[in-house]
């Protein structure tokens, strides 16, 4: 042990963070994998684009959907297909249109100028 002002000198190894000069192939890798991040961000950042249109869409929809059925909910009623039957009386010339799951008429009108025609007799 080395003395100096008679105080024991201790030697010690440390590590540190510090700029080191890259070599040619350090370098190389570095900006070889400095493009291939540069791509992956890209490509990420388009996913993520998609994703994003994709979710909005089905939002979209879901919304769609609940405002429909908040009106059906808020009215008690929709609309469906429903079968009916048409009847076309000759005298006194009028279509009447009646469902036929409640029997309830849902139309009554005039004959149009074709209509009278499909009924007038043939003469042979």
């Amino acid at each position: 042990m080395t003395e100096t002002n008679d105080f024991p000198q201790r030697v010690n190894t440390t590590m540190r963070s510090l700029l080191c000069k890259l070599s040619k192939q350090e370098w190389q890798e570095r900006a070889s994998r400095l493009a291939t991040v540069n791509q992956e961000i890209a490509d990420e950042e388009a996913r993520q684009q998609e994703q994003k249109a994709a979710m909005k869409a089905r939002l979209a929809t879901l919304d769609a959907e609940r405002q429909t059925l908040a009106g059906v909910v808020v009215r008690h009623e929709e609309m469906r297909e429903v079968e009916c039957v048409v009847w076309h009386h000759d005298q006194p010339a009028r279509v009447v249109t009646v469902r036929m799951d409640t029997n309830d008429e849902i139309e009554n009108r005039p004959m149009t100028d074709f209509e009278r025609q499909r009924f007038l007799p043939v003469e042979a």
